[in-house]
């Protein structure tokens, strides 16, 4: 077979076969970069990741194994150490294809179509029983088309990206309002799609314009079941904490003498607390800003954060019908000094 459908089916044959001299002939006829990941942690999660990098695409394996214990005592609900635990492991293949095309020497259209995968994992803060303690995977088919340019000598740069995603077993955050925490459930069916654009400019020395905008629209296509409360379907809903639109607009200044300021503005569009679309969040701006100064061996940096000291939520939920939830982070000030060695 000739072509790069042809290499990388080479590419497995050879792997296959466990032919050595092959394998490495085809990776480098692919231009193919093989890495592996090994990983473990103290909660009881290990995994490996290899991946198979060529001029094109992308085949990653990824393999994790988890496990977790969980000891529940509440007063309220007069439950006294009951003992608990759930685990997983699997293996999940991620092949992901990238195709770019030069159309002048400043503009590059492209495609990708990629398979994504989110480990499932285990949510210590509101469990009561072995299935409430573990959530599921969630699997992600990704399209995505775009173009990245640059104008005016590289001064000013433009891109643009359209983006379709699926998803399977979705995992979606949600409030618990007897504990004012979060956990995490999987949905059956959603979508996503939009649009993100990004510019960049300088138009003088020292100067740096930046902003960008990106649009999402997303659906529930089907989730229902029983909970506590009664049957539910959630079909047709947004999706938890998904903001229809977020943006950034902003501008950096740096001296020769290496003296910078910079300021931005950083929002975001209303979205939903609650798988029901009951509880909904408006849209808000955060300002931040940091003057500062730097060379080769340290920097110092006077920060602020969200200037205008906006309100806003992040996490809402209903106790007997009253609103509850936690603040953003409000207005704050900082410091930071910074070596470099």
């Amino acid at each position: 077979l000739k072509g790069a459908l042809g290499d990388a089916i080479n590419l497995f044959m050879a792997a296959a076969a466990f032919n050595l001299k092959k394998w490495m002939r085809a990776l480098r006829h692919l231009g193919a970069l093989f890495v592996l990941w090994l990983s473990s942690d103290s909660r009881n999660q290990h995994g490996m990741s290899v991946a198979c990098v060529g001029r094109n695409g992308l085949f990653k394996l990824d393999y994790i194994d988890m496990h977790a214990d969980q000891t529940y005592d509440s007063t309220l609900f007069g439950v006294t150490h009951a003992r608990y635990s759930a685990g997983s492991n699997g293996a999940e293949l991620l092949p992901r294809v990238s195709v770019a095309y030069d159309l002048t020497a400043n503009v590059m259209p492209y495609a990708t179509v990629s398979r994504g995968y989110l480990a499932g994992g285990f949510d210590h803060t509101s469990p009561t029983s072995a299935k409430t303690l573990r959530y599921d995977p969630e699997y992600t088919l990704n399209y995505e088309i775009g173009a990245k340019t640059t104008w005016l000598d590289n001064r000013l740069s433009f891109n643009v990206a359209l983006f379709h995603i699926d998803m399977d077993d979705k995992q979606v955050a949600e409030a618990v309002p007897a504990t004012g925490t979060v956990y995490i459930s999987n949905a059956a069916k959603a979508h996503s799609r939009g649009i993100e654009v990004e510019v960049r400019a300088r138009p003088h020395q020292g100067w740096e314009l930046f902003g960008s905008f990106g649009y999402t629209d997303t659906e529930v296509d089907s989730w229902s079941g029983v909970n506590a409360a009664g049957p539910y379907d959630y079909s047709g809903n947004e999706l938890t904490y998904a903001p229809e639109y977020t943006y950034t607009v902003g501008a950096q200044y740096t001296h020769d003498t290496g003296f910078f300021g910079r300021m931005e503005i950083l929002g975001t569009g209303p979205l939903y607390h609650d798988a029901a679309n009951t509880l909904r969040e408006d849209g808000y701006e955060l300002v931040n800003a940091r003057v500062g100064y730097a060379d080769e061996t340290y920097e110092v940096t006077l920060w602020c954060k969200n200037a205008f000291d906006t309100s806003y939520n992040t996490v809402r939920y209903a106790i007997a019908g009253v609103p509850a939830g936690f603040d953003g982070a409000s207005r704050q000030f900082g410091l930071t000094l910074t070596y470099k060695f």
